[in-house]
């Protein structure tokens, strides 16, 4: 696919951290960076780290492109890095990637370790950080990859206060912060956007104060009592968030603090990828606000969240769980590979429960898809 954000790389790729400072842009081109597949690449927790170079001349660097969707966009992704005075003298580590079936978890979180940088801020003054290698870190998390348990996990916010990928998410930045001097760039994508804030909430007051900016790129909120905390309250102002006009993932469950919202190629659910948002002279493409039947239909996706009784909504995601691994999909694309063969299978499981079970399930499914 065409991309803003491969153009911007190529049109600015020649000027490095120093001349033109860290921005929001540079945000996603690492968390996009991180959905890479560096199983096996790269080192986990601790002090090695790897150039690009070492990681282009792995045995398996192949690898890291395996996505059937987005693999050729990776591709051309990681070129256009390697190739760039910007980000070609980056380094990578402390890779971690969980896929836990029995937790019903998947994790995956990962450090750029960044030259010195300008850090353009629009909450306050510039910061100017020491030009020395690796002076800053990124910590990024990866969104929801292509596996069933993933999204899952997605869905156990509507039912949880606490899912296990954010307790993980916590524990990790403590580690990295631990591992590490100097100032902290955090961010994700999606349900990674949720583990930067999160994380950054839970952290201690040191490393809070090494913080200097949590990118959320279009990532759920949390419950209202997570806001109410102490922790939050000390990295709040530092939380850029940034959302489609017709965002509807970003805006899921309750939010705090303000957002920009950006256009997009694309057009509803589509334009949560940040691959298509608009890129012009070097600046994200403003938009006005959400848009109003976005808006509309976040109020009515959370409303109804809210209103479905606990234990209604635990079974709803299991029963929706049960019925998608019904299909032996091994991930997300297979299912949809076949979508009519999908749907007769789960037909069928959803015949074979108990009636008042089948009733109940169809009543919630029915609800959210008005709502939506």
């Amino acid at each position: 696919m065409r991309s803003d954000l491969l153009d911007y790389i190529k049109e600015w790729g020649d000027q490095d951290f120093s001349e033109r400072p860290f921005s929001e842009i540079d945000a996603i081109v690492l968390t996009q960076a991180a959905y890479l597949n560096y199983d096996g690449i790269l080192p986990g927790i601790g002090t090695e780290k790897m150039t690009l170079e070492q990681i282009a001349a792995h045995p398996d660097a192949e690898h890291m492109f395996s996505d059937p969707v987005y693999g050729g966009t990776y591709r051309e992704l990681w070129a256009l890095l390697l190739e760039s005075r910007r980000f070609s003298r980056m380094a990578l580590g402390c890779f971690v990637n969980h896929v836990d079936l029995d937790q019903e978890h998947q994790f995956c979180g990962m450090v750029f370790y960044l030259p010195g940088i300008t850090l353009l801020s629009s909450h306050e003054a510039e910061k100017t950080f020491a030009a020395l290698p690796f002076a800053s870190i990124f910590v990024a998390f990866r969104g929801t990859d292509s596996s069933l348990i993933g999204w899952k996990e997605n869905f156990n916010m509507a039912c949880m206060r606490q899912i296990p990928s954010q307790t993980e998410a916590a524990c990790y930045l403590e580690q990295i912060g631990a591992l590490t001097e100097g100032p902290v760039l955090i961010g994700g994508h999606s349900k990674g956007g949720n583990l930067s804030v999160y994380s950054s909430a839970c952290a201690n007051p040191a490393l809070q104060e090494r913080i200097q900016r949590i990118y959320n790129l279009d990532g759920p909120g949390f419950w209202p009592t997570f806001y109410r905390n102490t922790g939050y309250s000390a990295i709040e102002g530092k939380i850029c968030k940034l959302i489609p006009e017709s965002s509807l993932i970003g805006l899921l469950f309750s939010i705090s603090g303000s957002c920009q919202t950006v256009r997009s190629h694309f057009a509803g659910i589509a334009q949560h990828d940040p691959l298509s948002w608009v890129i012009r002279d070097g600046q994200l493409a403003a938009h006005t606000g959400i848009a109003r039947k976005a808006y509309l239909r976040a109020q009515r996706v959370n409303r109804l969240i809210r209103s479905i009784p606990y234990t209604q909504r635990k079974n709803f995601v299991a029963d929706s769980y049960e019925l998608v691994t019904a299909t032996d999909a091994g991930d997300i694309y297979t299912l949809m590979e076949h979508p009519l063969q999908s749907m007769r299978t789960m037909g069928r499981t959803i015949r074979h429960w108990e009636k008042g079970r089948r009733k109940n399930y169809r009543k919630i499914f029915r609800k959210l898809q008005q709502a939506i």
